[in-house]
């Protein structure tokens, strides 16, 4: 199987970042072929090389779920790049390690179709614009604890 996955930061000193590498680091061991986007640089790239099938750098920063469409139509033409990128791979699953990088693997999954998979790291959600069309894309939620998971039902998100 081969898996698309991000990190904004490819550093080790952050609870995401490290737990996107032994994600990858996991995934990877256990026979799959997973591809790798990152924002930012870090004391992680070396060992993402080496256990990634690619690692590819492409600037990009968070989706920050604007309300204004004016703005909306910025942040899609900032993550133009990234959604190349990720369509490119031709991946079987797009696994994002944060909600924030749903909104171009949701892209990326127009131009070439797989399930998007969304790690849930904390209870900061988008605003109620967002979360139907994010309920309804998204093929697959994972939260880290029943605490957030609860957060983002409360907010809106199916359950199922």
């Amino acid at each position: 199987m081969i898996i698309l996955t991000n990190v904004h930061r490819a550093q080790s000193d952050g609870g995401v970042e490290r737990s996107a590498f032994q994600t990858a680091r996991e995934l990877t061991r256990r026979g799959h072929r997973v591809n790798l986007i990152y924002g930012e640089g870090g004391d992680l790239v070396p060992e993402l090389t080496r256990i990634c099938a690619s690692v590819r750098h492409v600037p990009y920063s968070d989706y920050t779920f604007p309300e204004s469409r004016g703005r909306a139509l910025v942040e899609h033409l900032r993550l133009m790049p990234a959604v190349a990128l990720a369509a490119k791979c031709r991946p079987d699953v797009y696994y994002m390690n944060r909600t924030f990088a749903a909104e171009w693997a949701l892209h990326a999954a127009k131009l070439s179709p797989a399930p998007v998979v969304c790690h849930w790291r904390g209870t900061q959600t988008p605003g109620p614009r967002y979360l139907p069309s994010l309920s309804s894309k998204v093929s697959r939620f994972i939260a880290n604890s029943a605490f957030t998971r609860d957060a983002w039902v409360a907010a809106g998100i199916d359950p199922d």
